[in-house]
């Protein structure tokens, strides 16, 4: 699982970075088998404004599941990726019970 954390209009502290890489890994682990690609892009809305909101955006790209793309707005930078995460989760784990449903295993 390769991760790509971008940003645009403000720059994150090293902290920051890895605050985020952790939650990402954290909250996609159970669902890791099926994704070979993540790229979360983290844009200041208001740009050089500085105003609090951040858009966070996690696209997936998965091994045998569609891509999956989560996008959310937040004040809190972490928090907003973290919630991301969790529905992307969800949303990988739909997919793949999807496929199972459609081409069951033969025992």
């Amino acid at each position: 699982m390769r991760l790509t954390l971008r940003t645009r209009y403000f720059e994150l502290s090293v902290d920051q970075q890895e605050q985020i890489r952790r939650g990402v890994y954290l909250a996609l682990g159970r669902v890791s088998p099926w994704i070979r690609e993540i790229d979360v892009t983290i844009t200041d809305i208001n740009g050089p404004k500085d105003g609090p909101a951040k858009q966070c955006r996690l696209c997936l790209r998965g091994r045998s599941i569609p891509a999956v793309v989560v996008e959310e707005l937040g004040v809190e930078i972490v928090a907003t990726i973290s919630s991301v995460a969790g529905r992307a989760r969800r949303a990988v784990l739909r997919s793949v019970a999807r496929r199972r449903a459609t081409y069951p295993v033969l025992v």
